[in-house]
């Protein structure tokens, strides 16, 4: 029995952690993010903190779907201060950036993302 409860224990720990899933500090704004997979397996940030107090706990990103090697597509940002929603696709540039680009008609933004310990 020690000994079965000892393999498992050594197989979690070597389990690799999605490295989308956790916090995130947009370098550009004073925003933190909290990156969860929804349960249809794709994608969504809400807004952990924020100087704008009204917008915690909202969804900034949603639905971003994984479509291939650290590419993720197909997800809806949310623009609180405009009152629009636009595309939006992502891009692990390594295991603590991430690179987000909203769509909204034919302007484009794209922000660098750190992810937090």
């Amino acid at each position: 029995m020690t000994m079965l409860f000892a393999i498992g224990l050594s197989a979690s720990a070597q389990e690799v952690q999605d490295p989308m899933i956790g916090l995130w500090k947009d370098g550009s704004s004073d925003r933190t993010f909290e990156v969860v997979q929804n349960s249809a397996g794709s994608y969504d940030a809400i807004i952990h903190k924020a100087e704008n107090k009204d917008v915690i706990g909202k969804k900034q990103i949603t639905n971003l779907k994984a479509v291939g090697n650290k590419k993720y597509d197909g997800g809806t940002i949310h623009l609180f201060s405009r009152n629009k929603t636009g595309k939006c696709s992502a891009e692990l540039k390594d295991l603590k950036t991430l690179e987000i680009v909203g769509k909204v008609g034919f302007f484009s933004k794209s922000a660098i993302w750190k992810k937090l310990p």
